[in-house]
């Protein structure tokens, strides 16, 4: 394993499957996708066992990382506190690989299914970000993609990796939060933790349904504050009405790993709830109802949680 470093950013160059998670969904030629980028652009950085992150140097200066996260739903990952809050370290969008091209069938985890129309749509859009910005008619084909995506959309179709079977949006967020709790200044991956993360979540009006960017208002009048960013995402996803093993970003976060971001044991410390220490199963449901997830998600969360 071997890490690259530049002037002004920090670029992650990982072969070991011990240190990277997209390596474990690496077929023969996967096709990561950062949507509304190019594809060609986003594989210089994400290609067979060959996995980059570009990390904004500033970051790794600090001594302590301060997450404020919203308390809401996320349509890649089911929701987006703290662990999710990593990808904000980045100095390229590039690198986020959100979803894999096409449907599992194929080794992708864009849409649930083989469908046609989704896969054509999935080319053409790919057919759009991949032109030069100055070709003729451009702009008309920005327009028509952005057309149909957003049709799509309003028939219930899932795109871009926006269902709970995307397996790539969590990895690349679990693997930033391993660099971010590891990587000392110079860029260089220790033993121990080299700062230390606060996370304050807020609640007090949080965001159900189409999150990210689209969410419903949520009057919860709740704030999380935790040392240890996983912990603080579990407690959300129980205010939520989640069950953490439904949700990998939260549940993996837990997994023995080189670099453990947490430790099972983590959850056995006590909880301050209102001013009285609580275990985690005795946290309510902040709504007296689980969110509402983002469409993709509504059959995976509600129906077991």
């Amino acid at each position: 394993m071997s890490w690259h470093i530049f002037l002004s950013t920090m670029c992650w160059h990982s072969t070991n499957s011990l240190l990277n998670e997209l390596y474990a969904v690496d077929n023969s030629e996967p096709h990561f996708r950062v949507s509304d980028y190019d594809p060609r652009r986003t594989k210089a950085f994400h290609s067979f066992h060959h996995h980059r992150y570009v990390i904004n140097r500033e970051i790794l200066d600090t001594d302590v990382v301060i997450s404020l996260p919203k308390l809401k739903t996320h349509e890649k990952v089911g929701i987006t506190c703290g662990l999710k809050g990593f990808v904000g370290a980045v100095g390229h969008k590039d690198c986020l690989a959100h979803h894999r091209f096409g449907s599992p069938c194929v080794g992708g985890d864009e849409y649930p299914d083989g469908s046609r129309i989704s896969l054509l749509l999935s080319r053409f859009h790919d057919y759009v970000q991949g032109q030069e910005p100055k070709r003729p008619f451009q702009g008309v084909l920005h327009v028509a993609d952005q057309f149909l995506r957003r049709g799509t959309r309003l028939v219930g179709l899932v795109q871009a990796g926006a269902w709970s079977g995307n397996d790539t949006a969590w990895r690349m967020a679990l693997d930033l939060s391993r660099i971010l709790h590891y990587a000392d200044s110079s860029g260089r991956m220790q033993n121990a933790i080299q700062r230390r993360h606060l996370s304050l979540i807020d609640g007090v009006i949080g965001g159900e349904e189409n999150g990210p960017l689209s969410p419903r208002p949520a009057d919860c009048g709740t704030l999380i504050f935790s040392d240890n960013v996983a912990a603080g995402d579990s407690v959300a996803c129980r205010l939520m009405g989640y069950d953490i093993d439904r949700v990998p970003i939260v549940r993996e976060a837990f997994r023995k790993m080189r670099y453990p971001i947490a430790d099972s044991m983590d959850m056995q410390n006590p909880i301050c709830w209102n001013g009285r220490q609580v275990q985690e199963g005795d946290i309510p449901v902040v709504l007296h109802r689980p969110f509402l997830p983002p469409i993709g998600w509504r059959e995976h969360l509600i129906s077991k949680a």
